[in-house]
C-alpha cells in the first residue's frame, strides 16, 4: 500500500500555486502599465522579460508598454557630434535632433515588438499566437515651448491620448506598445518623455497598477536601505532629501503624480534580475519598491470572498492542534464573526468574535500567516476585536487556548477555570483538547 505523507510534508510545487493563485485571479482582467528604459530593452536579459510580460497577457493581464529612449538618443547625438542643450530636465530638440531621435525610437519599438514575437511564436511560450503586440498612433502631442527663456522647438507632451484605441486593442488580448513619441494635428512629430507618457496613459485608462521597470533596484530609505513599500508623504520627503540619484527621483515623482490620480499601485523593479517582475507580483513581499497612497494593509469584516484565504491561513495551525477544526460551510456559516487583515488582496490574518450572552464575547480563530508573525497583526486584530465587542457593550471576553496562552496573557488576559464560561460555552468545552481559558475584563 502507497505510503501517505503528512499533510505537514507539503509539496513545493503544490505550495507554490496556492501561494500565487489569489493573485492571478485579483490581477486578471486589470490593466497595468509598463515603463521600460533604453538600457532594460537593449540589455541581454530583455527576451526573459519580454516572456513574462507575455505570460501576464496569457493569463488575462491587460498589458499596456510604454519605454524610454533619452540615454540613447543623448548617446546618438554624442556619436554624431550635435550638441543639444538642457532645460528643464528636457533636452532641447531641433529638428536634426528629431531625426536621429526617431532613428532611435524606431530601432527600439523593432526590438520590443520582434522579442515579444518571437516569445509568442517560436520561444517558450510558443502557440500563445493570441497574443499579439498592437502598436500605432495613439498620442497626440503639442510643443512643450518656451521652457526658462529657451524654445525647446520639437520637445513635446501629450495633448491627447486615443483611449478608444488603446481600450479596443486591450480587450482584444493584445499587449499594446506605445513609443515616446507623439503626432501634432499638422503632422509635427514631438519628442515625449517616457515617463511623463507613461503616467498620462495610466491615468488615461484606469490602470491599477504602473510599473517602472529598468536598471535600477528600486527607491532606497535615508539610511540607504531597499523600502519594500512607501506611500506618497514619505516619496514627497524622500524627494525633497535628495537621497536617490536623479534618474530614480524623475520616476518617484512621476509614480507620485499617478497614484494622486488614481493608479492604484506604482512599482519600481530591478529589470535585470530574471523573473522579477513575476515576483514582484505573484508574492507577499515582492522584491521591488511599491508606492500607494493608500493604505497597504486594511482590516475589515470578512465577506464571503475570504472563505477560501481564511482556510488556508488556519489550515497549517489546525493540522497542528492550535486551532479547532473548521470547513467551509462552517467558516461561511459563521463568516460575519470573522475579520481579516488584508494586503494586496490577500487574507495574511483572521480573528472571530463570538457573542454568548448580552456581557460576554469569545476571542476564537486567531491566526497570523507564518511571514508576517513579527509584524505585530495579531496585536492589531486584537484591538480591532476588543473595540467591537465594546461597541455592542460587552463586558468580557474570554478565549480558549492550546498553544498560545503566554501572548494572551501578556494582553491582559488571566487564567480562569472553564466553570468561569458562559453556561452554554461549558456544555460545548471539549475536554479531549485541554483547552486553557482565560478572561478580560473589558467594561473599564
Amino acid at each position: 500500500m502507497k505510503k501517505l505523507s503528512s499533510p505537514l510534508e507539503l509539496d513545493p510545487t503544490i505550495s507554490l500555486l496556492r501561494e500565487v493563485s489569489p493573485y492571478f485571479l485579483s490581477h486578471r482582467a486589470k490593466k497595468f502599465v509598463v515603463y521600460l528604459d533604453g538600457g532594460t530593452i537593449l540589455s541581454d536579459s530583455f527576451r526573459g522579460l519580454a516572456q513574462d510580460l507575455i505570460l501576464l497577457s496569457a493569463v488575462g493581464i491587460r498589458i499596456t508598454v510604454v519605454f524610454g529612449a533619452n540615454q540613447q538618443i543623448t548617446e546618438r547625438l554624442e556619436v554624431k557630434g550635435i550638441t543639444t542643450a538642457t532645460v528643464a530636465d528636457r533636452m532641447v530638440m531641433d529638428r536634426e535632433c528629431m531625426v536621429e531621435a526617431s532613428e532611435v525610437i524606431g530601432a527600439m519599438r523593432l526590438a520590443i515588438e520582434s522579442n515579444f514575437s518571437f516569445v509568442s511564436r517560436a520561444g517558450a511560450l510558443r502557440g500563445s499566437d493570441a497574443t499579439k503586440v498592437s502598436s500605432g498612433n495613439f498620442v497626440t502631442a503639442k510643443a512643450c515651448g518656451v521652457l526658462e527663456g529657451v524654445d525647446t522647438l520639437f520637445c513635446g507632451e501629450v495633448r491627447s491620448l486615443d483611449i478608444v484605441g488603446i481600450e479596443s486593442r486591450l480587450n482584444s488580448g493584445d499587449v499594446v506598445l506605445v513609443s515616446p513619441i507623439g503626432y501634432s494635428p499638422v503632422g509635427e512629430i514631438f519628442d515625449i518623455k517616457g515617463s511623463d507618457l507613461a503616467v498620462e496613459i495610466a491615468q488615461s485608462i484606469k490602470a491599477e497598477k504602473l510599473i517602472f521597470l529598468t536598471e535600477c533596484d528600486g527607491v532606497f530609505g535615508a539610511d540607504g536601505m531597499l523600502l519594500k513599500q512607501l506611500g506618497t508623504e514619505l516619496g514627497a520627503s524622500l524627494l525633497a532629501s535628495r537621497v536617490n540619484c536623479a534618474y530614480t527621483e524623475e520616476l518617484l515623482g512621476a509614480a507620485i503624480r499617478a497614484c494622486e490620480s488614481g493608479v492604484q499601485r506604482a512599482h519600481f523593479i530591478d529589470s535585470q534580475s530574471d523573473g522579477a517582475i513575476l515576483k514582484e507580483l505573484f508574492t507577499r513581499d515582492g522584491v521591488g519598491t511599491m508606492l500607494s497612497d493608500a493604505p497597504f494593509d486594511s482590516i475589515r469584516t470578512a465577506e464571503d470572498r475570504d472563505i477560501l484565504g481564511i482556510l488556508e491561513l488556519i489550515r497549517p495551525m489546525q493540522e497542528s492542534g492550535a486551532l479547532v477544526g473548521r470547513s467551509f460551510d462552517l467558516v461561511g456559516k459563521d463568516i460575519d464573526n470573522f475579520i481579516v487583515m488584508i494586503r494586496e488582496d490577500t487574507v495574511v490574518a483572521c480573528a472571530a468574535l463570538y457573542l454568548h450572552d448580552e456581557t460576554d464575547g469569545e476571542v476564537a480563530c486567531v491566526a497570523v500567516h507564518e511571514d508576517y508573525r513579527g509584524d505585530d497583526f495579531g496585536d492589531l486584530l486584537l484591538m480591532e476585536i476588543e473595540k467591537r465587542a465594546l461597541e455592542q457593550q460587552l463586558s468580557n471576553l474570554f478565549v480558549m487556548t492550546t498553544q498560545a496562552s503566554h501572548w494572551f496573557q501578556e494582553r491582559g488576559y488571566s487564567l480562569c477555570e472553564k466553570e468561569d464560561l458562559p453556561p452554554q460555552k461549558q456544555i460545548q468545552y471539549d475536554s479531549s483538547r485541554n483547552s486553557i481559558v482565560l478572561k478580560k475584563s473589558i467594561s473599564n
